[in-house]
C-alpha cells in the first residue's frame, strides 16, 4: 500500500493514534506499578502479632524492641524514597523519555532498598540471637512468609 494515497494516509493516522495510545498505556502502567514500590511497606502488624503471640513474655519484650529498631531503619530513610519518586516523576514528565535515566534511577532505588533490608535483617538476627532456645524453636515452627505475615494454614 502506498502511504501517500488517501487509504495510506488514513492508515498512517490510525497507526499514529494507536502508537500514542500504546505509549500512554505503557507510561501509565509503569507509573502505576512504580507507585506501588513508592508506597509504605506492607502492614507488618500481622507479622509482629503472630511472632509476639508465640514467644514467652521475655522473648516478646525483646522482639518488640527489635521490631521498633527495624521499623526505624525504614522510617529514617523515607526521604531517600521520596527523592527517588520525585526523580522518576521528573523522568516520566520529560519531553523525551530517557530509558537510561529511568533504569538508573530504578537501579539506585533497588540498591537503597536492599541496603535497608540488609540492615533490618541484621537487626532481626540480633534480636533472635538474644532469644532463648525455646523461643527460637517456637519461631522455627511458625510458617512465616517473606512478606510480613504468617502463611495460611
Amino acid at each position: 500500500m502506498d502511504l501517500r494515497s488517501p487509504a495510506g494516509r488514513h492508515l498512517t493516522s490510525w497507526l499514529l493514534v494507536a502508537s500514542i495510545g500504546a505509549n500512554l498505556f505503557l507510561a501509565g502502567w509503569i507509573a502505576g506499578h512504580s507507585r506501588l514500590s513508592w508506597s509504605e511497606p506492607p502492614d507488618s502488624g500481622r507479622f509482629v502479632e503472630s511472632i509476639l503471640g508465640t514467644l514467652s513474655d521475655q522473648g516478646s519484650q525483646m522482639m518488640t524492641q527489635t521490631f521498633d529498631d527495624m521499623r526505624s531503619v525504614f522510617e529514617n530513610n523515607r526521604s531517600t524514597f521520596k527523592a527517588s519518586r520525585d526523580q522518576l516523576v521528573t523522568i516520566l514528565n520529560a519531553d523525551r523519555f530517557s530509558k537510561i535515566a529511568f533504569l538508573e534511577e530504578k537501579k539506585g532505588e533497588r540498591a537503597d532498598r536492599a541496603k535497608m533490608e540488609a540492615e533490618a535483617d541484621r537487626i532481626f538476627a540480633d534480636g533472635i540471637s538474644r532469644l532463648s532456645l525455646d523461643d527460637r524453636r517456637k519461631l522455627a515452627k511458625m510458617r512465616i512468609s517473606p512478606i510480613f505475615g504468617p502463611l495460611p494454614r
